[in-house]
């Protein structure tokens, strides 16, 4: 009885463990914390088929030369599926520690991100969704694409000037790209 009890739990935890799981393959998590407590719960319904696997085969193994256990001793016997249940105890294993390493990693990289140059004790709100985007870039991009910056105006408003550097048409023409940057109506006179 207790074996059955345990195993029915460790079936029920991950019937709704894998429809969570094609929830989130249909609808992909894009906000880091979320994906953070996605993690978490799957680390914790591993950990939970984990002990109710662990505790089934250990009773089932200690007990089942015991005549009074069960009816039926005589069918009471390990069997291939017995041999199952310890593989799918130890792959409950493998994968919980999996999904806790993932979760930590993630948790530690999403508190450090403050952290990395310029030294700054407190995370600005910018910052923390800069990181969100490119974490969500990421996860939804389809493949390994070059990272590529458009061309900035400078900052200053101010041009220098170097008369023996440039001749009239190349500062011309420089003038022409600066305003086309910034939006400005490409008049050429206005210079």
């Amino acid at each position: 009885m207790l074996v059955q009890i345990f195993f029915s739990l460790a079936l029920f935890s991950q019937a709704i463990l894998h429809f969570v799981f094609i929830f989130y393959w249909c609808y992909p998590i894009s906000n880091m914390e979320r994906r953070l407590r996605f993690l978490e719960f799957a680390a914790v319904c591993h950990g939970i088929t984990l002990v109710c696997c662990l505790i089934s085969v250990i009773t089932f193994g200690v007990k089942h030369k015991d005549p009074d256990w069960m009816p039926y001793p005589t069918l009471n016997w390990a069997s291939w599926s017995y041999g199952l249940a310890i593989l799918a105890t130890f792959c409950s294993l493998f994968v919980m520690l999996a999904f806790t390493f993932t979760w930590r990693e993630s948790k530690r990289t999403l508190e450090t991100a403050g952290y990395e140059f310029p030294m700054s004790a407190v995370i600005k709100k910018r910052e923390k969704q800069a990181i969100l985007e490119q974490q969500e870039k990421q996860v939804t991009s389809p493949g390994l694409e070059p990272i590529a910056r458009p061309l900035e105006p400078p900052k200053e408003e101010s041009t220098i000037y170097m008369q023996s550097a440039f001749n009239s048409e190349d500062e011309n023409a420089y003038n022409r790209k600066l305003r086309a940057l910034r939006g400005e109506a490409s008049n050429p006179d206005a210079f």
